[in-house]
């Protein structure tokens, strides 16, 4: 079942029978940096829009340093803090270089020209989903974090 949600053309809107659909070349599929970006979006259109923007970034190779991309779908999933959001994750590492890291992330802000309504861009480790999210009471759920652009559209 999970081949079907594996590089393919589904916008993570129209998915309700699995929780995540996931990306990547093959040349990195073995390894593992240890963590991710997280990118926070309002489902539905946004979330798709920002999905099909980021997989056509990486096919051009240019989010250096990233490995693998994943999304959530509308699956109803009980380890999320807020339906209302999807979250693009974007694997890359290593995770002990933070120097890397940060240049990683400001070029994801950058190419994608991200912003939000909370002011950052986290960075969590592999570990950290482990123990749990916000969802499920983990209140220690970032590594580093980039200072972004503040979207105010939320209040209009």
């Amino acid at each position: 079942m999970l081949d079907k949600y594996i590089n393919c053309n589904y916008n993570p809107s129209n998915i309700f029978d699995f929780p995540w659909l996931y990306y990547f070349n093959e040349k990195y599929d073995e390894e593992d940096y240890g963590g991710k970006w997280l990118l926070f979006f309002d489902k539905g259109k946004k979330l798709d829009d920002n999905w099909n923007k980021i997989q056509k970034l990486y096919d051009k190779g240019e989010l250096y340093g990233v490995h693998s991309l994943q999304v959530s779908t509308n699956y109803k999933n009980t380890r999320v803090f807020d339906d209302k959001y999807g979250v693009i994750v974007i694997h890359c590492g290593p995770i002990n270089n933070k120097e890397r890291l940060l240049e990683i992330g400001n070029n994801i802000i950058k190419k994608i020209e991200y912003s939000n309504d909370c002011g950052y861009i986290y960075y969590k480790s592999n570990l950290q989903t482990l123990n749990g999210s916000r969802g499920t009471g983990s209140c220690n759920n970032w590594i580093y974090r980039l200072k972004i652009e503040f979207d105010y559209s939320f209040i209009n």
